[in-house]
């Protein structure tokens, strides 16, 4: 687990990007449109849990590959595994195969 400091008033910020680029994410699961929208702009995809406090945002158009909405927690699930077969050098066989080790 990685805490952020972001919206801290004294210290050194680090942001969620900051920490999706030092880990070398290939996803990231995130539940704000707005923070998505970063990640995502930073070339990472982003499994965005629709809450109603996002659902009226419109992903921009440059981002429409990089945001993938989802409703619930087996639609995480589903869509990083999916991310994860998609992604180049992956081996044939088991999508979530070295899961841990790519995201």
């Amino acid at each position: 687990m990685h805490l952020t400091n972001w919206a801290a008033l004294t210290g050194a910020k680090t942001t969620k990007c900051d920490i999706v680029k030092k880990l070398g994410l290939g996803a990231f699961v995130e539940d704000c449109f707005e923070m998505a929208v970063q990640i995502a702009d930073d070339g990472t995809d982003v499994v965005l849990l629709d809450y109603p406090w996002n659902l009226s945002n419109k992903t921009p158009r440059n981002l429409e590959g990089k945001i993938h909405r989802v409703q619930s927690w087996e639609g995480i699930v589903g869509k990083v595994r999916q991310i994860a077969h998609e992604r180049p050098g992956n081996r044939a066989g088991n999508p979530s195969e070295n899961l841990e080790k790519r995201f």
